[in-house]
């Protein structure tokens, strides 16, 4: 615990018009090093967008990331859990 959360939640925004959805791997700099927790396409972002836990020393926002979707790696994000700015 001296050493903070093994894993953090960190927003990850899809590079193409793929969907993120629960259990799909995401991998930076091609290796594993977390997994999604939910996906959803966005109308508004016209873009998918999920949330993932990925290790602590991995999750640096703004900091491209694949995420493996049908056994392809797919560009993403990762960025803060708000995806919209706030009014």
């Amino acid at each position: 615990r001296a050493t903070g959360p093994p894993r953090k939640a960190v927003g990850i925004r899809m590079e193409s018009k793929m969907v993120p959805r629960e259990g799909y791997a995401v991998l930076k700099n091609g290796a594993e090093v977390g997994a999604m927790t939910s996906g959803v396409y966005s109308p508004l972002l016209e873009v998918g967008i999920g949330f993932a836990l990925v290790r602590a020393e991995a999750a640096t926002l703004n900091e491209p990331c694949q995420v493996v979707v049908r056994e392809k790696p797919h560009p993403a994000m990762m960025v803060a859990k708000r995806f919209l700015p706030s009014r």
